[in-house]
């Protein structure tokens, strides 16, 4: 099985095909809307070439929302109306929609995502105001793009990335380096009451990376039971701000945090410990390593790439190698979007890999 993955990624690496993405865009402050007048949200950082779905979400504050028009216009002007002053006398809006369960956003399938989108709400009538206060547009689809063996970044990259445009080798590297070198030193208190309260809370349950275990939990919980697993790990280099850095760190059961330590990732050939989901134990060369679960090794390859590039340490050749196959077999998840949506609130920087699978391949030695 492995010979037939490893084969399958070498053929990948010559020829160009659809990757499958999720891009999202969400307003980070609420936008005020004039009495009398409009508001347009401009957002253009999409890399998706066909459309497959889209998903919105709208919160509107506003005390007569009969007053209201709203529109989200698409690349080439496709244009659809999400409200057009119904509700009359009635307070505020909230909109939930999806291609997969209504007709209105129907309209973008099959079409292309790159290009300017806007947001567009207009008051129609005197005496009432409101605001924009959730706006958030999650699109999914194809990305025309080869996997491996890119050699420079895209022409076409949207903000925040428009600054790589043609960049290849060593300069695409260090001005990625630059680029997300911009993150906020939350201390380590602060990152985990983050992660455990917020970050990777859902609805009061945390839920451990390496193991099927979640407990209830809205703050930092008895560090015996789960505790915050560095993928780079503390005694390797993450320390400072690295040590408190969200876009590697995650709740992990205690016990398998230890049994992890500061080993390496790899495919367990010859088990120590572990179980169905995770393991410590030897690869084929021999070496001791541990081998997270299938669902997350995509997540710890992206992680320890930005690490590397984000602090400049070096990832061992062999452990690059495993991370660069999980990166292709683990492939980005909504969760993982949203989470690097989340980071980048709190955090003031993303994960470009996450971003943009396919800066994985334009850097050829980590």
């Amino acid at each position: 099985m492995k010979i037939c993955t490893l084969f399958l990624l070498f053929v990948l690496g010559w020829i160009n095909f659809a990757i499958a993405q999720k891009e999202s865009y969400q307003i980070k402050t609420n936008r005020a809307i004039p009495d009398l007048g409009a508001v347009t949200i401009n957002f253009d950082n999409f890399s998706i070439s066909k459309i497959d779905n889209i998903s919105l979400e709208l919160a509107v504050e506003h005390t007569y929302i009969g007053d209201l028009i709203i529109k989200l216009v698409g690349p080439n002007n496709n244009t659809v109306t999400l409200h057009n002053r119904s509700g009359y006398w009635k307070n505020d809006l909230n909109l939930l929609v999806d291609t997969e369960t209504d007709n209105v956003l129907k309209k973008f399938i099959g079409e292309t995502a790159i290009g300017s989108w806007s947001l567009q709400v207009f008051d129609k009538a005197r005496w009432d105001i409101g605001e924009v206060v959730v706006f958030k547009l999650l699109i999914s689809g194809e990305i025309e793009s080869p996997v491996t063996n890119t050699d420079c970044a895209s022409n076409s990259l949207r903000d925040p990335y428009k600054a790589l445009r043609g960049l290849c080798g060593n300069e695409f590297k260090q001005k990625l380096k630059d680029m997300i070198s911009t993150n906020t030193n939350l201390g380590y208190r602060r990152a985990r009451q983050i992660m455990f309260g917020q970050l990777d809370n859902v609805e009061g349950r945390v839920c451990s990376v390496y193991s099927p275990e979640c407990i209830q939990t809205t703050s930092i919980p008895d560090g015996n039971v789960m505790n915050c697993e560095h993928t780079w790990p503390q005694s390797l280099g993450a320390s400072g701000i690295a040590k408190s850095d969200l876009h590697h760190l995650y709740p992990t059961n205690s016990r398998k945090n230890s049994l992890r330590g500061n080993w390496p990732f790899c495919d367990v050939e010859e088990v120590i410990s572990g179980d169905d989901y995770s393991a410590l134990g030897y690869n084929s060369s021999g070496a001791k390593c541990f081998e997270p679960p299938s669902g997350h090794k995509g997540n710890v390859a992206r992680s320890m790439f930005y690490f590397s590039i984000r602090y400049g340490f070096e990832i061992e050749q062999q452990q690059e190698a495993y991370l660069r196959q999980w990166h292709q077999l683990d492939q980005i998840d909504e969760k993982e979007t949203r989470r690097n949506e989340d980071i980048e609130v709190v955090q003031n920087n993303r994960n470009p890999f996450v971003d943009h699978p396919e800066f994985v391949s334009i850097i050829d030695d980590y």
